[in-house]
């Protein structure tokens, strides 16, 4: 008698099932922290940008606004040191300090 019979078939069809369970979750898991990761890219654009502009004087007050993925908030200190915040909507979040230069009349 040549061939499997029908319990091997069952066995090896049970193996394959699991195998492909796995590997859809990795994907799954891969999807999500991709998608994490390119909210954070476009976050940390947005912090340099806004640092850059810190740093040279341009916005001399605190404030924030609505980015994609999240929010950016900044504030600024008497001495020139500020603080860039970006918030993903899940909550993840990231900070850049640093000094401006301070201009004092005289």
């Amino acid at each position: 008698m040549r061939g499997f019979s029908l319990i091997e078939v069952i066995i090896a069809l049970v193996i394959l099932e699991v195998g492909l369970l796995g590997a859809t979750g990795v994907v799954w898991i891969g999807a999500i922290t991709m998608g994490r990761a390119w909210a954070i890219e476009a976050g940390v654009a947005s912090v340099e940008g806004v640092a850059d502009s810190l740093s040279l004087g341009a916005l001399p007050g605190a404030g924030g606004r609505a980015v994609d993925h999240g929010a950016l908030t900044w504030e600024v200190a008497e001495n020139g040191g500020f603080v860039v915040r970006f918030t993903t909507e899940r909550g993840d979040s990231l900070s850049v300090h640093g000094m401006a230069p301070v201009v004092t009349g005289g």
